[in-house]
């Protein structure tokens, strides 16, 4: 079979398992349109970023000798990897994630999964060594599909999901709108494969994934309280309240109204660098109040909880002396 058959009855095998998703003529060239304007994360976060992103070219490679897609992810690991972990536990990533088996997908492994606690699927992140147009899509697309179905199983029926499909050369980002049924297409960005001007080119996609998980993050807590509009208006269609507010909501609300000042402050008109470093702080400040309403994915975490890099090296800084003096005490000669 040749290349355009292929396409034909990847097509057709899809169309087939998704009957009742509301497909144009012509699907996988024609999408809603949803996009998602990113914010600007402080400079000083790409500093930071960009700094360790070097170092692991100077382990991988630039992108066009990575010869193997694992030297791709953990290229991707050196953004995604920070960003995250500005949700401090609330959101994770667990990577190889096996997708739900359902009537959309046989229960394939994706690169990246993010999670939200309380089980939502928000993001899937599939990666290839080479953008084969089509037959990725339609790949991203079952996967987006599955996720939704893995969403409604968990009881939160309704919500979109995100998608990004890359080679690290182009960053293609859609999304599923698990109440209307239909597929969006976000916007594509392309990187240089130069390494300076890949970490500027990095800089924009690090803003736009930054972005796409804050407004996931404000939906899932939107669902969570029972106020986000797909679930509105899924109680409205059907006697079934599994998809009704969750017990307990006030530290829910509390971080979605923390989450809300976020975007407001980073939304905030600036003119100068300064300002940008000012204002974008700001809002990670807010962020944290917000992801610190509520409690940690992990049951394992302990009891310490920094709240700010601060914190966090502070309590490394405990950590290691700590040990570090019994290994010299241990050490030290009897009677010394």
């Amino acid at each position: 079979m040749g290349r355009a058959g292929k396409h034909k009855a990847k097509e057709a095998a899809i169309e087939t398992a998704i009957q009742d998703v509301d497909l144009p003529d012509g699907w996988m060239e024609k999408f809603d349109s949803y996009s998602i304007t990113p914010v600007h994360l402080p400079p000083s976060f790409h500093e930071t970023t960009a700094a360790a992103a070097w170092r692991i070219q100077d382990v991988y490679q630039e992108r066009p000798a990575q010869e193997r897609g694992e030297a791709r992810v953990r290229a991707l690991d050196a953004y995604l990897i920070p960003i995250v972990a500005l949700f401090q536990g609330r959101i994770i990533d667990e990577p190889e994630h096996p997708m739900a088996s359902t009537a959309y997908s046989s229960s394939g492994e994706v690169e990246h999964s993010l999670f939200m606690i309380g089980g939502i699927l928000f993001f899937v992140i599939e990666m290839k060594l080479h953008y084969d147009g089509q037959d990725n899509l339609a790949q991203l697309f079952l996967e987006l599909l599955s996720a939704a179905e893995m969403n409604k199983n968990a009881n939160f029926e309704g919500l979109r999901v995100h998608g990004l499909l890359t080679d690290l050369q182009t960053f293609h980002f859609y999304s599923y709108d698990a109440t209307r049924r239909k597929f969006a297409f976000d916007e594509t960005l392309h990187i240089s494969p130069a390494s300076e001007i890949l970490i500027v080119d990095m800089i924009h996609v690090t803003n736009k994934v930054f972005t796409v998980i804050l407004f996931a993050y404000m939906d899932g807590l939107a669902a969570s309280t029972g106020s986000a509009p797909a679930q509105q208006l899924l109680r409205n269609h059907t006697d079934n309240t599994r998809s009704g507010p969750r017990k307990s909501t006030e530290h829910w609300e509390l971080a979605l109204a923390f989450a809300k000042q976020c975007l407001n402050k980073f939304l905030e008109p600036v003119r100068a660098i300064e300002d940008i470093e000012k204002q974008s702080c700001e809002a990670m400040g807010l962020l944290t109040k917000s992801v610190l309403s509520i409690s940690r994915a992990s049951y394992y975490s302990g009891k310490a909880d920094p709240s700010n890099e601060t914190e966090l090296r502070a309590l490394a800084r405990r950590i290691v002396c700590t040990e570090y003096m019994t290994m010299v005490g241990a050490s030290e000669p009897d009677g010394e």
